[in-house]
Parts: C-alpha cells; structure tokens; sequence
C-alpha cells in the first residue's frame, strides 16, 4: 500500500527524495515479501507437506514468479 500511495516508480522526484524514501521503502518491502516467502516455506516444511503431488522444482519456479511478480 505505502509503494502505491507514494507512486515509486511512477513519478519523478527529485535525487533526494528518491534516496531518503523511495530506496529505503523498496528494501524494506522487498525484505518482508521474501521473509514471507521463506516463513511459509518453512511452516509447509515443519508440517511435512509433500507439495500436493507438484515437484519441489516445479514449486520453486511458482515461488520465483510469485517473487518476480510483487518485484
């Protein structure tokens, strides 16, 4: 929410702006969307889920484009 209501990416703003917001707002969004992907990883794993019959490789590629999709 706070990527889109500050529009990063979108408009232009000055030097500054960009390295005292929008840098240190996209590190920290990045940060949390893979400690989500990891901690649910984890969480499957710990309840010795065997992937619903799709291959480990297959679910690495849907998490890389889930991680691809909210980069």
């Amino acid at each position: 929410m706070a990527y889109l209501r500050l529009n990063i990416g979108r408009v232009r703003v000055s030097k500054q702006e960009r390295w005292y917001v929008d840098l240190p707002i996209s590190i920290y969004l990045a940060w949390i969307s893979v400690a989500t992907i990891v901690n649910v990883a984890l969480v499957l794993e710990n309840w010795q889920w065997k992937g619903g019959g799709i291959s480990p490789e297959l679910w690495t590629a849907i998490l890389l484009i889930i991680a691809g999709t909210l980069a």
